[in-house]
């Protein structure tokens, strides 16, 4: 018999901001710009943050840099393992990742 989640009548946001009280998925990771190309990437990894926001699954997108000059790092938070997945199969994360869409 499955268990029932304790947490089925959470919200799932506040204030515009989606979250799961339940399990969650996520992935944090660092990609290495070309010298002097840095910017290129956080500009074209915000552009994708912003088509997320109207994921629901989507709970957290975040872009940050640090002192090493081509180090962008990601973290990302869904709601489903399934939906993360999907996601670092799409074309554009390939290619973000240096390998062919």
């Amino acid at each position: 018999m499955p268990f029932a989640d304790p947490l089925s009548d959470a919200p799932t946001s506040i204030g515009g901001c989606h979250y799961s009280a339940g399990m969650t998925y996520g992935l944090f990771g660092k990609f290495s710009a070309q010298p002097g190309r840095r910017d290129d990437l956080v500009t074209y990894l915000l552009q994708a943050a912003k088509l997320l926001e109207r994921n629901s699954d989507c709970i957290h997108y975040i872009v940050s840099t640090s002192d090493e000059p081509e180090a962008v790092w990601v973290c990302e938070v869904w709601t489903k393992m399934r939906v993360l997945t999907l996601r670092l199969c799409t074309s554009h994360m390939r290619v973000a990742h240096g390998m062919r869409p």
